[in-house]
């Protein structure tokens, strides 16, 4: 498999949106957003709508049943895989007229310039030898893509976290 390839829909653990593409697709020219649950991923679609995410009078909640876990949407910028940048894209701006505040929400799009970045493999949150939850997050996207460099033992996304909700 060639790196423009699509990946296979085992990737895929939340069929969400319908028609959406695969996380670690590198074919698409555009910039795409991601569902993320439990660092786990959903579809991918063309960055710059949040279509119906999060909705509990859509075929979200079907196709997304609700539990005790946080769904997020983020910004696909990167797929790094073993170490190696295999494809980047550029953050979409979505302009706002004024920033909305959700309590429920973080990170929402024209609220906050850049955001929270972060590295994730899709296998899931896991807890360290701690016993604490591992993130992988960070203020700048230059130190996200310098971490996904560093872990040449899997494929990682270097993603932009846009909003995140309770999802229970």
């Amino acid at each position: 498999m060639t790196p423009a390839d699509p990946e296979p829909d085992s990737d895929v653990r939340w069929d969400w949106p319908d028609g959406g593409g695969a996380p670690f697709d590198t074919s698409d020219e555009v910039t795409r957003w991601v569902l993320v649950v439990g660092n786990t991923f959903g579809r991918t679609w063309p960055g710059g709508d949040l279509l119906d995410f999060g909705s509990w009078s859509t075929d979200f909640e079907r196709r997304v049943p609700m539990g005790y876990k946080t769904i997020q949407a983020a910004e696909r910028l990167a797929v790094v895989d073993r170490g190696t940048v295999v494809r980047e894209w550029p953050q979409v701006h979505v302009e706002r007229s004024r920033p909305v505040y959700d309590p429920y929400q973080h990170h929402v799009p024209g609220y906050e310039p850049d955001g929270t970045f972060a590295v994730l493999d899709g296998r899931g949150s896991r807890r360290g030898p701690d016993g604490r939850w591992i993130t992988h997050e960070h203020d700048s996207y230059a130190a996200a893509v310098a971490e996904a460099r560093s872990m040449t033992d899997r494929r990682v996304l270097v993603v932009r976290l846009l909003t995140s909700k309770g999802w229970h």
